[in-house]
């Protein structure tokens, strides 16, 4: 009921539902993970970070959690912590194409602000399911609007 009333606009009463469901069952992943959403919208961030963080220790493999952990720590400028999230979710689902843009979203926001070498260890689920670096030196290039240097970027490690 949550998600249709969060769907339908009316976000605090989706907010009740799913307090409603955590009373009945406090770990229940799926309505933690939910109650984040709806706090985010709310613009609650501390508050739907700690939803979300119950919603992994509830089920660690719950890779939406982790996935909206990282937007929420992007809108509060932890961009590390961002990149670390949304790899989590990367890692336990290496097909989800939602976790693979989110990391390579958080590590352009994180070189920017600390530098590639800081920003993308190469043991990151980003880097070992791509076949080649292709997109990963350009994205910082073209976030910055240095679209020919990402460019000759591409071209030089396409060869």
């Amino acid at each position: 009921m949550g998600s249709a009333l969060h769907e339908l606009g009316r976000t605090i009463e989706a907010l009740e539902s799913y307090d409603e469901a955590l009373a009945i069952n406090p770990h229940f992943a799926q309505a933690l993970n939910k109650r984040g959403i709806a706090l985010f919208a709310l613009e609650r961030n501390d508050d739907a970070l700690d939803s979300y963080d119950k919603a992994i220790t509830a089920d660690p493999k719950l890779a939406d959690a982790y996935n909206n952990r990282g937007i929420v720590l992007h809108e509060l400028e932890r961009h590390a912590d961002a990149l670390e999230s949304h790899d989590r979710a990367l890692a336990i689902d290496p097909t989800s194409w939602i976790a693979l843009m989110a990391v390579g979203l958080s590590w352009v926001r994180c070189a920017i602000t600390t530098g590639p070498c800081k920003a993308f260890p190469a043991q990151s689920s980003y880097v070992r399911i791509m076949p080649k670096p292709l997109p990963i030196a350009a994205a910082p290039l073209q976030e910055l609007c240095r679209f020919p240097d990402a460019l000759a970027d591409l071209d030089a490690q396409s060869r």
